[in-house]
């Protein structure tokens, strides 16, 4: 929240993302890439802006990539796009993380990305 006078670094609220189901066996082809938006509305310029992933109650963060990177500074009203892309080579199961979206202020917003990792179907007949 902003107060009047207030110059704390404020940004938009970003959802969370679940990517569709992949099968094992995927390649490069089929990696997924999310955008996700950060639109500051403080009232001041972001300087030192940048998103990590952070451990997942499962420490999986092996399975997102920050594939487009945020700029250094933000200026007030502006928004900016950053990418998410998922990895290959997983093993089955489900992988969730957290990604934080930072200032020079400290943590801005937080939201979870998850992905889930499907055996191959097999049809015997």
């Amino acid at each position: 929240m902003v107060v009047n006078g207030d110059d704390r670094d404020e940004i938009d609220v970003i959802p969370d993302f679940t990517y569709d189901k992949k099968q094992v066996g995927y390649d490069y082809n089929d990696l997924q890439t999310n955008s996700f938006t950060v639109k500051n509305i403080g009232s001041t310029d972001i300087y030192g802006l940048t998103a990590a992933i952070s451990l997942s109650k499962d420490g999986n963060k092996e399975a997102f990539t920050i594939s487009k990177k945020l700029p250094q500074i933000l200026q007030k009203g502006e928004s900016v796009d950053f990418d998410i892309t998922t990895n290959i080579g997983l093993d089955v199961g489900t992988y969730e993380c957290t990604v934080s979206v930072i200032s020079n202020d400290g943590v801005l917003r937080t939201f979870k990305n998850l992905f889930l990792k499907l055996r191959k179907l097999l049809h015997i007949k």
